[in-house]
This record gives C-alpha cells, structure tokens and sequence, in this order.
C-alpha cells in the first residue's frame, strides 16, 4: 500500500480518486464520496456512470476492534483489481 499526503486545504477526494484510477489501485475508506460526486455534476452522464462504477467495485470498507485493522471480509480483492486494471483507459 502507499500513504501519499495532499496540500493543506486542497480537496483530498479529487487527489485519491484520480491516482487511485490511474493506478489501477484501490480505496480504503468508509468515505462514500458523494460530495465528490456532488461536485462532478458538470462530467459527462457516462463518465460520471464510470466514476460511480469505479468507487462500487474498488472501494474496502473497514472497521477497527481495539488496535485491530479489519477490512471487508466481504470484499473480493482479486476481483475489484482485475476490475481497475481493466478500466485504467476507460474512465477519462
């Protein structure tokens, strides 16, 4: 995994989002970003589709107990990157 900082007062969910697809990576966040999506009105009904795809299939849920890190059990890692590979070159 990798932790990459975003300017201070800068909107963090644009940084994410667009690394994460143009690295075929995946979101761990509880954060169901529909401010983003709120503030994507003005993209094209397909793109904001393949956006709204994108966070479905690659976003892990997660919860703590105590001091323990716990992913979706749920959520099928090998599926959700063969699913970003795949739409690296599809979602702009």
């Amino acid at each position: 995994g990798m932790i990459v900082s975003t300017p201070l007062n800068d909107y963090d969910d644009s940084y994410l989002i667009h690394y994460s697809r143009k690295s075929a990576g995946l979101i761990v966040s509880n954060d169901r970003f529909a401010d983003h999506l709120h503030q994507e009105q003005a993209i094209s009904h397909k793109a904001r589709e393949s956006l709204e795809s994108y966070l479905r299939h690659c976003r892990i849920t997660f919860t703590f107990r105590k001091d323990e890190f716990l992913p979706n059990p749920s959520f099928d890692i090998p599926r959700a990157l063969e699913y970003a590979r795949n739409s690296i070159t599809t979602h702009e």
